[in-house]
Parts: C-alpha cells; sequence; structure tokens
C-alpha cells in the first residue's frame, strides 16, 4: 500500500508538472500574425482578439509568400510596472520575424501620461527625477517594419512608485514544490505564472521571451485590473481564440482544511500587455468531486463556442483515480457529465486531441494503476455534438504505451509526442518517441526523435509557413525552460536559441558574494532535504535582473553545503570562497577553492597549503569569513565554529595569505586565539564584517548559533574578533562578548547576519534575517538592523527591530544572504521551510 501511496503522490506531482507548462489547445492556425490594421476578432472564423494577430495565409511548401505581408511581431514587456525614479526601464521585444524574409527594423516610442517624451527612441527609458514623478504612468509603442508595412506592439503602464526605505520585493517567483502553475501564451510567445505558494498568492508572473537570443526576465504583472482567483493549484488554459487565458480549479485552505474547488477565472489580455484583466465566470450545475491532476482540455466546437473538457483525476478524499468525464460550456458555463463506461478501468493523464473538422475527441493511452503504474495503449473516442452518447473504443492501438503526452493534428493525421511510459514509486519514465495515428485507417508509426530526450511539457504550436512543430519542454522545478523545434518530416528535435532560461535549482546552505557591481554569485548549496541529499556545483550570476550560468573554469570543488559564507566588505574583492562542509559523499578536508568572477568565464582556483602547518579539523555548520588587512603582509580567510562528528567546536582557524597585484597565494593555516579564549562552540551561526572609521582592519562580528543540546537553546550571543591583527600571539584580540542592549533578537540559528557598506569604506548597519529557534516547528521571518559603537578595545552593539514594507518572504532557515553595495539592498535566495527547500529571490532594499 506504501508503494502504491507514494505512486499516486509521485504521479500527482508528475501531473501538475505536465499542466504547469501546458500549453494545452493551442490551435494549429493560430499563432502569430500581423497587427493593426488587419480583421480583430470579428474579422473572420478564425480571427484572433481585438489589435491581435490573425491568421496569414500558410505558406506550405512553397516558400516565402509571393504577397508582401507585414513583420510577425509576439508581444512587448516591460522590465518592471512598478519602477522607481532614477532606474532604467526596459522594453522587452519577444521574437519577431518577416514571412517575406525582408530585412526588419524595430522602433520605439515612450509615452508619459499618454504624451510621447522627446528624444526617447531606444528599448532603455532613464526614469530621471528631473523629468518624471512618482505615479506618472510609462508606456511604450513598438513598432516591427519590413520599410513598407509594420506591426505595433505596446504594453503599459508602468506606474512609477515610491522607493520606500527598506521595502520587499520578490524579484523571481516560488516555483519548486509550490502549488502555482505556468502556461506558455503562445500569443505573446511569453510564460505566464501564477505564484501561489504555501497558501499565499505572489502574484501574476510573465516572462517574457527576448528576440536574437538575448536573456529575456522574470516581471511581476503589478497592474492587472480585477480581483486574482484565490486559490492555490489551478490549471492554465490558454483560450487564443479569445483573447484571454482560463484558470480552473484548484483548492483552497492547507491540510485537513483543504477543500477543492471548481471556479473558473479568465484573464483577459485584449488590452496593452502588462495591463490585463481578471474576471470571475460563474457556472452552474453539478462539477467534478474534487480532485487533483485531472485532464483538463479546451475545444473549440464548429461555431467557435469553447468547451471544457475534464477526465479522471485523483479524488481528494479517498486518493483514488477516477473514471469519470465532465464538459463546461464556457459560454453558457454550465456542467455536464459524459458517459465514460467505454474505458473500462480507470486511467490518469491520457493525450487528448480534438479534431475540429469532425466533432471527434479522442483520448490516448493514458496511466493504468498498478504496481508499477504502466502506460495504456488503447484509443477511446466521442462525437462532442452528442455527448450523450459518451466515448466509445475504437480498436485501435498505440505501439508504445504512454500518458502524459500531447497531440496535434495535420491533415487527418494526429502526431503524438512526449509523455511517460512507466511510475515505478517515485520514479517516472520518459518517453522520446514521436508517434504518428491516422485518425481514417487507426495506422501507426513510431519514430525515435533525438536531439531532446523528452519532450517534458504538454506544449505545442505551429509555426504559420513551415511544418515544424514549436516543443516547449519545461522543467520546472530544476533549471531549464526551453523551446525546441520538432521538425515533422523526420521527427528531430532542435533548439531554438535564444528562447530558452537557466533558473538556479532550490538551494540551501549555499554561499554568495557581491562582485562589485557587476554581478551576485552564487554557488553550492544543497538541493534537496532527502536522504541521500543531492547539491548544487554551478556557478549562478544574478547580472542586470536576470540569472545566467556561466560555465566556470578550473576545478569544480563539487557539490557541498553546511557552511555559512560572509562575503560584505568595503574593500575591491571579486572572489568567493569555499573552505569544507558536507558533501553527497560525507564531511570535506578544508582545503581552499576561490572563484574569482573577474574572469569571463569565471574561474577556480585551488589555493596550496603550507604542509607544516595544522589544517582544521573537518566540519560543517561553520562560519567562514575573509578579509584584506590593509597592514599585514595580505588577506586572510577564516572559518569558526561548526560541527565536527556531531560535537560542536569553538575552533577558530585563520588562511593567512599573501596577496598581491589581486592574486591569493601561500596561504597558510594558524590558530588566532591564545589558550583558553575561545568563539563560542556553536554551529549555523552566521557572520558579518564591519569596518570602523581606521579603513585598515576589519572586524568579524558572530551571531546566534546552535548549541549543544546541553545547552538552554540557540544563543543569541553576539562575539567580536579582529582578525587584522596580526601574526604575533601577543597582539592579538582574541574571541569576546559583545555588550548588547535591548532589544535583542531571540536565539536562533540558520539565520542570515549581514552587512551593509553606508559610507566610503565604512560598514556601520546589519540586518538579521530568518533563522530557526530550534524547536523544530518555528522558522523566524523577523529583521533586525544592527550598529555597533565603534570601539574595537570594548564593542558594544545595539539593534533595531525593523519593519520592512511590501509583502515579504516566508519565514525559512539556511537561506543565502548576499549584500549588493551597488543597489545597496540585500538579495535572499532560496532556503528551507517544513523540509522543503526553496528557489525565490527577495531583496530587501535598504535605500
Amino acid at each position: 500500500m506504501r508503494t502504491l501511496t507514494r505512486t499516486l503522490l509521485a504521479l500527482s506531482a508528475l501531473a501538475l508538472g505536465l499542466a504547469a507548462g501546458c500549453t494545452c489547445a493551442v490551435d494549429p492556425d493560430q499563432y502569430l500574425g500581423a497587427r493593426d490594421g488587419d480583421p480583430g476578432r470579428d474579422g473572420g472564423p478564425d480571427g484572433g482578439p481585438d489589435a491581435g494577430p490573425v491568421v496569414i495565409p500558410d505558406g506550405g511548401d512553397a516558400g516565402p509568400p509571393a504577397e508582401n505581408l507585414a513583420p510577425e511581431a509576439s508581444g512587448v514587456g516591460l522590465s518592471s510596472y512598478r519602477p522607481t525614479l532614477d532606474t532604467q526601464l526596459e522594453a522587452i521585444v519577444g521574437p519577431y520575424r518577416d514571412p517575406n524574409n525582408d530585412a526588419v527594423t524595430v522602433e520605439f516610442t515612450w509615452y508619459a501620461d499618454g504624451a510621447p517624451i522627446a528624444g526617447e527612441t531606444g528599448a532603455r527609458l532613464l526614469l530621471d527625477a528631473a523629468r518624471f514623478a512618482v505615479g506618472t504612468e510609462i508606456r511604450v509603442e513598438v513598432l516591427v517594419g519590413d520599410g513598407e508595412l509594420a506591426t505595433q506592439i505596446s504594453a503599459g503602464p508602468a506606474v512609477i512608485t515610491d522607493d520606500d526605505l527598506t521595502r520587499w520585493n520578490l524579484l523571481l517567483p516560488p516555483r519548486a514544490r509550490s502549488a502555482g502553475n505556468a502556461v506558455f501564451d503562445g500569443f505573446h510567445q511569453r510564460i505566464l505564472y501564477y505564484a501561489f505558494s504555501r497558501g499565499r498568492f505572489f502574484g501574476l508572473w510573465e516572462y517574457q521571451l527576448r528576440q536574437d537570443g538575448a536573456q529575456g526576465r522574470w516581471v511581476q504583472l503589478a497592474n492587472v485590473r480585477g480581483t486574482p482567483p484565490d486559490v492555490d493549484g489551478p490549471v492554465l488554459i490558454p483560450d487564443l481564440e479569445s483573447g484571454r487565458i482560463l484558470f480552473l480549479g484548484g483548492s483552497r485552505g492547507s491540510g485537513s482544511t483543504r477543500v477543492g474547488v471548481w471556479d473558473l477565472w479568465s484573464l483577459d489580455f485584449d488590452t496593452d500587455q502588462g495591463n490585463e484583466r481578471w474576471s470571475q465566470i460563474t457556472t452552474t450545475g453539478t462539477p467534478p468531486t474534487p480532485r487533483n491532476a485531472a485532464l483538463v482540455q479546451l475545444i473549440h466546437l464548429a461555431d467557435d463556442s469553447p468547451m471544457l473538457f475534464v477526465y479522471g483525476g485523483i479524488d481528494d478524499t479517498t486518493s483514488m483515480v477516477q473514471n469519470d468525464a465532465f464538459y463546461l460550456d464556457v459560454n453558457g458555463a454550465s456542467w455536464q457529465q459524459i458517459n465514460a463506461t467505454a474505458l473500462t478501468a480507470p486511467r490518469a493523464l491520457p493525450v487528448p486531441l480534438f479534431d475540429r473538422a469532425t466533432g471527434n475527441l479522442y483520448l490516448i493511452g493514458g496511466a493504468i494503476f498498478g504496481m508499477p503504474v504502466v502506460g495504456s495503449q488503447a484509443v477511446f473516442v466521442m462525437d462532442v455534438n452528442n455527448t450523450s452518447a459518451g466515448f466509445s473504443d475504437t480498436g485501435w492501438e498505440i505501439p508504445t504505451e504512454l500518458f502524459g503526452g500531447d497531440a496535434f493534428l495535420r491533415d487527418g493525421v494526429a502526431t503524438i509526442v512526449g509523455g511517460t511510459t512507466m511510475v515505478d514509486g517515485d520514479l517516472s519514465t520518459p518517453t522520446d518517441i514521436v508517434t504518428t495515428l491516422d485518425l481514417t485507417t487507426g495506422a501507426t508509426t513510431e519514430t525515435a526523435a533525438p536531439g531532446l530526450g523528452a519532450p517534458i511539457a504538454r506544449a505545442y504550436s505551429r509555426r504559420p509557413y513551415d511544418d515544424d512543430v514549436l516543443i516547449y519542454a519545461r522543467s520546472f522545478n530544476g533549471q531549464v525552460l526551453a523551446f525546441h523545434d520538432l521538425d515533422l518530416m523526420d521527427a528531430t528535435y532542435s533548439g531554438v536559441t535564444g528562447e530558452g532560461i537557466d533558473l538556479p535549482p532550490q538551494m540551501m546552505q549555499g554561499v554568495g558574494a557581491d562582485a562589485r557591481g557587476a554581478s551576485v554569485v552564487f554557488a553550492g548549496g544543497r538541493t534537496n532535504f532527502e536522504t541521500p541529499a543531492t547539491g548544487n556545483q554551478d556557478v549562478w550570476l544574478w547580472e542586470d535582473e536576470r540569472f545566467r550560468r556561466p560555465t566556470a573554469m578550473g576545478t569544480n570543488p563539487g557539490p557541498r553545503w553546511g557552511f555559512v559564507y560572509e562575503g560584505t566588505t568595503a574593500f575591491d574583492f571579486y572572489d568567493l570562497f569555499v573552505i569544507g562542509g558536507r558533501a553527497p559523499s560525507g564531511l570535506t578536508d578544508l582545503s581552499i577553492s576561490r572563484l574569482d568572477v573577474r574572469d569571463s568565464p569565471p574561474a577556480w582556483t585551488d589555493h596550496p597549503l603550507d604542509s607544516a602547518a595544522t589544517s582544521p579539523t573537518a566540519r560543517e555548520g561553520h562560519v567562514m569569513f575573509r578579509g584584506h588587512c590593509r597592514d599585514t603582509r595580505g588577506g586572510f580567510v577564516g572559518v569558526v565554529g561548526g560541527r565536527v562528528s556531531g560535537a560542536f567546536t569553538d575552533e577558530t582557524r585563520i588562511a593567512d595569505c599573501a596577496f598581491a597585484g589581486g592574486i591569493w597565494d601561500d596561504c597558510e593555516w594558524f590558530d588566532p586565539n591564545p589558550p583558553g579564549s575561545r568563539a563560542p562552540a556553536v554551529a549555523y551561526a552566521a557572520a558579518a564584517q564591519l569596518h570602523g572609521t581606521e579603513i585598515s582592519n576589519e572586524y568579524t562580528f558572530l551571531f546566534g548559533g546552535e548549541r549543544d543540546s546541553g545547552g538552554p537553546g540557540p544563543s543569541d550571543e553576539v562575539s567580536f574578533f579582529r582578525a587584522c591583527a596580526g601574526r604575533d600571539a601577543a597582539g592579538i584580540v582574541p574571541w569576546v562578548p559583545v555588550s548588547v542592549a535591548a532589544p535583542r533578537p531571540s536565539g536562533r540559528f540558520g539565520h542570515s547576519f549581514t552587512g551593509r557598506v553606508v559610507s566610503d569604506r565604512v560598514s556601520e548597519a546589519y540586518v538579521a534575517f530568518g533563522g530557526t529557534d530550534g524547536t523544530g516547528s518555528n522558522n523566524l521571518g523577523d529583521v533586525w538592523r544592527m550598529r555597533w559603537n565603534g570601539n574595537p578595545s570594548a564593542p558594544g552593539a545595539m539593534f533595531m527591530e525593523v519593519t520592512p514594507a511590501g509583502q515579504g518572504p516566508d519565514a525559512r532557515m539556511f537561506h543565502i544572504a548576499v549584500y549588493d553595495r551597488t543597489e545597496d539592498r540585500i538579495l535572499f535566495y532560496g532556503g528551507l521551510i517544513d523540509g522543503e527547500v526553496q528557489d525565490d529571490l527577495w531583496e530587501l532594499r535598504l535605500r
């Protein structure tokens, strides 16, 4: 029973993942087209939304059309819909092409409160405080032309907002293990993501694909009118013929109070991009019982009326797979049940296919439950104009069993792509087979499609002038959102240049550093909270408000986690250090690996250590700190505290390194503390480095940490260490307690304690965030700022609790925190919440 339960959960997760990437019913003849001046929704049976794409005649295999046609332009987004003064607003133009292969030019016109802005014709607009005011509405119009004909697309408004001091902003929506959902909007060539996680709505986001191979970016659609659906996990269904995306179902509540609903909402986008509109569609009749992982398919009947078809799913109460079918007339908004007795065995995620010409709806394959769960080969059909007759068995079979893929139709032949053949426990076996099914004879063919593996998502759209299919391959829990062409002639995939995105995986206990205006770098980290644990060994750079993953040179230290790194410093460093921690194979030694992010690409360097020196004991949960001592021979990297084979250590070791011409070398470990003077014996504490008025010294502050089980709970102490005092033991200032006035943060570990540079080469303010109180059930989300008295001989500190404006992140522990000096903000990535590793990115803006 346990195996079947795990399989149900795995299949449910797989189904939600497939649905989350689902373009579902993208009409093959409704992809990109001309705009402005052409018929809109009422211009013909195949017309698109008002002021939107309409169908351009298919050129078939005869090459470009003889008549001159306007360039096809998919859409334009803005880099922010709530920008602040003195920042740049960017127009992100999606893919475009000319049907006649003419050269294409792009022109920009910016508007402020409806009036053109003189002299602004580029893709970026500086919101200079001397020209603009808070509350100004900014729009952009983009003209894509071939010298004779042009297509106009527009976006906005973006409303200039106050740059409030200390404000939370979500820069990258929560994706891993969230109840949100994503869909490819082929109308605008963007990904729409409904960000709902842990019972909280984090807004509607778009990832606007960019032209010419440049990266796009995630942007929150902040000006959507109306009230969004207050449900988690709805299915997103593009209804491009009606100029909208439908949101169906989902649930409210959590745990035992979770209730499935079948509410229907519409997101209408027949306005400027970024100014969409929510509306709820009231339904009647009896919907399906509450469930998840149901198959949902949109079909348009011969009279263009939209119908939603729902089959099966996993019942919320019994966890059993259902074998019933329903349809919803979207215009009439009435639920009706369909006879599904022909499907003799319950199945999940059959591949749907609708033949608009005949009115036949096909269900192909589907997951048949057992141990393991395997796909079916059967094909069932129903005439949607006679739903009372229900489904019947065609007697046809596809050669390879599958479920969860997608299919499209051309000239009476169905092509089936993607999907899965088997689920065993929590492991699924995807397929890369492309299958064709003749809907007249039932004849089939199979071809293995090299070049991609399996297109994970149920998503496709045909381009107007060729026989390729655009496959949207999705791995939303991992790293890649990508597009591929599938050539129908030889069944091969090829990547679509510039239409992919890299995103970091969920991470905890990684490291990060500020690269002084170029980028913020993240590395290492644990990517799950399971046994065995896995880790991230990639380097991720956050640049220009986008992530990118460079290929780092040198010897990568490999995936590791279990240490805290503080990179804040007033000096110009471009390095990230990795020392010790835990890897999948166990604890690692404390050799020094350094990543120089000045190089392009970044480069790893292993630093040799003096063999005569005693290296620190291998550990995890330790704190790393580093600096550049102006009054000594070079730089240093230090470690303090942590756990060694379960025991807590108070050991502090410093690797004193030569630092000349920007090069670290000849690192040698030494013990800086005189006998009897140690740091607190804690693990998963956090360190921040402070510069006083004497810029030649750096001071390390240690706050909090997990104490031994015999102690009084997590530490709330602050300790002080002057690492630049030199190698002479008699002159070294040891770790000393810091006098802290009330109030002060409660004891915690797994938190961050990140410095802020408030004037040139002087750090005065520190912010503590998150962590856990050690009870196992209470993460902390409070924010504190610390100032110190500037006296290294008798250090004292004062904390003040800060309440940032804006919706903040869920309380968490073991996140990665980096101070970004250029933007005066702290970036928080990932972390652990209730055993789930996160992948959202937040900024705490301090200016």
